[in-house]
Formats: C-alpha cells, sequence, structure tokens
C-alpha cells in the first residue's frame, strides 16, 4: 500500500519537476576575464559610451541553454584599448574633449553542429563634449565562430568587440581631429 501511494506521488511529481527545470533560465557566462581591468577615471580626450538597449543582454545564445553576459562592458574596454594611441595623440595637441558613443544596435549568437556563430553591430556617433556638437557617425560590423562548446564561447564573442574597436579606432585616426 505504501509503496502504491509513493509510486503514484512519484509520477505526478515527474512532470512538474520536469517543467520547473525546463523553465529555468539559460546559465549566464560573463565574457570578461576575471583580470579584466577597469578604464581609469583620469580624464581621457575621447569619453566611450556604449549603449546596448537596443539588444536583448545578456545575449542567449539559440541552440543551447547558456547566454553571454557583460558584452557592453567588454566592448567598452575593447574600444578603450583600441582608441589609446589615438587619444596619446589628442592628449599631446591638447585636442577638444570628444564623446563617442557606441549603440549596439545587433547581437545575436547560435550553437548548431558545435559549432558557435556570433555576429554584433554597432553604430557610432561622435561629437564634441562642449555643446554636444555632432561631428560624425558610423556603423560597424563583426561575426566570429569556432567549433566549441557554447559555454566556453567567451573568446569568440572578444573576437567580434575586439573586431569592432579596430573598425572604430581605424575611423577615429583617419579624421582630422582638432
Amino acid at each position: 500500500m505504501l509503496l502504491a501511494l509513493t509510486a503514484r506521488v512519484v509520477r505526478r511529481l515527474i512532470p512538474i519537476l520536469a517543467l520547473v527545470v525546463g523553465c529555468g533560465g539559460p546559465s549566464v557566462v560573463s565574457v570578461l576575464p576575471a583580470h579584466a581591468a577597469t578604464s581609469e577615471e583620469r580624464p581621457k580626450p575621447v569619453r566611450v559610451a556604449v549603449d546596448a538597449t537596443s539588444t536583448h543582454l545578456p545575449l542567449a545564445v539559440s541552440g543551447s541553454d547558456i547566454a553571454f553576459g557583460d558584452i557592453d562592458r567588454a566592448l567598452a574596454l575593447s574600444i578603450e584599448r583600441a582608441l589609446e594611441p589615438t587619444t596619446q595623440a589628442l592628449a599631446r595637441r591638447n585636442a577638444k574633449l570628444l564623446g563617442l558613443t557606441v549603440e549596439l544596435v545587433e547581437a545575436h549568437a547560435e550553437y548548431a553542429r558545435d559549432r558557435l556563430v556570433v555576429r554584433l553591430a554597432a553604430r557610432a556617433t561622435l561629437r564634441e563634449d562642449s555643446g554636444n556638437v555632432y561631428v560624425a557617425q558610423t556603423h560597424a560590423h563583426a561575426s566570429a565562430s569556432a567549433v566549441l562548446p557554447a559555454e566556453s564561447g567567451a573568446e569568440v564573442v572578444l573576437s567580434c568587440t575586439d573586431s569592432l574597436a579596430r573598425q572604430l579606432s581605424n575611423w577615429l585616426s583617419g579624421m582630422d581631429l582638432r
């Protein structure tokens, strides 16, 4: 009798447990390395701000149960590293202070047949800090892929953020900023 009752309870609990486990959100994996440096608070000739409100972050990886977090912070760090030579040159010339707003407009990640594919797109607007005067605008696109487990894909995402940063750095260094 007790065995029959236990079996009935277990049979009713299994679908409920499966539903509860299936409803859990994806596991969030940070793309930032554990030793990621934060930017210094000293004034720089180019202030970088990343806006990721147009995308859904953390970035869910379709075909898996994970999502990548801290993409916006990783992009900001990549841009600041890539712009370092340009900002040093602007500082030496006492150039006007500038604000670079980078809007992450597309973020997509998918995992299929053991391959992770990540695509990012951004729109960058350069303005003078004094008076918020428009200077220029551009777009940057990047994609990267690798054959690896989705949860190990932080390097693929960082490859995209670094590519976007290099494109924006090249764009900015080609301008005649005073």
